[in-house]
C-alpha cells in the first residue's frame, strides 16, 4: 500500500505541475516562470498526495499504528497551499479568456424597407392649400397653408405643419389634398380668406460687391423671380451680403419683407423652401 500512495502522490505532483504551468501560460508568464512554479509544487502535492492516501488506505506508521484521520488532515494541510495557488492561477485565466463568439448567421437579403404612406385629409380651415411636397433629399411630407400667394411658379404663406412663412417650389409639389381649385383664383368665397393674385416673387440684393450681385441676380433670374434694385411694395425677398446697411433690413423688416443670407437664399432655390 506504500508503494501505491507514493504512486498517486507522483502523479499528483505532476499533475499539479502541468496545471500550474497551463494555466500560467494563458495568463502570459514567462515559460521559467512557469515551471520554477511547478517544481516548486510538486514536492507538496507528492508529499500530501501519498500521505492523504496512505491514511485512506490504512497504512501504519513504523510502530504499527494506523496513520488514520490524523494523517489525512495533515495530508490536507500540505495540500492547501497547492489547492489554493491552483484555483487562483486557474480562475485568473478563465477572467482573460477571450470571449468565443459564436458566428453571425448569414443574413437574408431583405427588402428596402417601403416609405409610410402619406395620409389624405382635408384642410383645417376653409380657404387653406392642403398638399404633398417633396425636398431636394426626397423627403415626403404633408403641407397645409394659410394666408397664402401664388405666384405660379412659387407658392408663399403661413405654413401650419412648420408654424412659420414658407415658400414651395409648385413643381415639388406631388399631390394637392385640398384647396387645389383655389389656385390662380383672384379671390376666394367670402368665408374664405382671399389667396393674392399671381405674381413673381420680388427679390433684393444688398451688400454685395458688383460681381457677386450680378450672379446672384442671375441665379434669382433663371428661378423666375424679379429682381429688384430698391424697397417696392411688393417685394418678397431681400438677401443681405456682408456689407448690408442695417437700415435698409430694418425698413425691410418693417414692411413685412423676408430677410435672409446669400446661404439661405441658394437653400431656397434648391429645395424650394425658405429655411427659418
Amino acid at each position: 500500500m506504500d508503494s501505491i500512495a507514493l504512486v498517486v502522490g507522483f502523479i499528483l505532483g505532476v499533475g499539479t505541475w502541468v496545471g500550474i504551468a497551463h494555466s500560467m501560460k494563458r495568463n502570459s508568464r514567462p515559460w521559467w516562470w512557469r515551471h520554477l512554479s511547478g517544481a516548486t509544487l510538486l514536492p507538496l502535492a507528492v508529499v500530501g498526495g501519498s500521505m492523504l492516501v496512505a491514511s485512506l488506505g490504512g497504512v501504519t506508521d513504523q510502530e504499527g499504528a494506523p496513520l488514520g484521520m490524523g494523517g489525512a488532515f495533515a495530508g490536507l494541510a500540505v495540500l492547501l497551499p497547492v489547492i489554493i495557488v491552483l484555483g487562483i492561477s486557474w480562475r485568473t485565466a478563465k477572467r482573460q479568456a477571450p470571449m468565443v463568439s459564436k458566428p453571425e448567421a448569414p443574413q437574408e437579403d431583405q427588402p428596402e424597407p417601403k416609405p409610410k404612406p402619406i395620409l389624405k385629409r382635408s384642410a383645417t380651415e376653409p380657404g387653406n392649400l392642403l398638399f404633398v411636397y417633396e425636398n431636394a433629399e426626397g423627403e415626403q411630407s404633408t403641407r397645409e397653408l394659410r394666408s397664402w400667394s401664388d405666384s405660379g411658379r412659387y407658392i408663399k404663406g403661413y405654413c401650419l405643419t412648420s408654424g412659420a412663412i414658407r415658400t414651395f417650389r409648385r413643381d415639388r409639389v406631388l399631390e394637392f389634398l385640398d384647396g387645389e381649385a383655389l389656385l390662380g383664383a383672384v379671390s376666394a368665397p367670402a368665408a374664405t380668406k382671399a389667396s393674392a393674385p399671381e405674381r413673381p416673387l420680388e427679390i433684393l440684393f444688398t451688400g454685395f460687391d458688383a460681381n457677386a450681385r450680378q450672379e446672384l441676380e442671375d441665379e434669382a433670374k433663371n428661378e423666375g423671380m424679379v429682381v429688384r434694385k430698391s424697397l417696392t411694395k411688393n417685394l418678397d425677398f431681400l438677401c443681405t451680403g456682408p456689407n448690408a446697411g442695417p437700415r435698409k433690413v430694418s425698413e425691410a423688416r418693417g414692411k413685412g419683407v423676408e430677410v435672409m443670407d446669400e446661404p439661405a437664399f441658394l437653400e431656397f432655390l434648391e429645395t424650394g423652401v425658405l429655411p427659418n
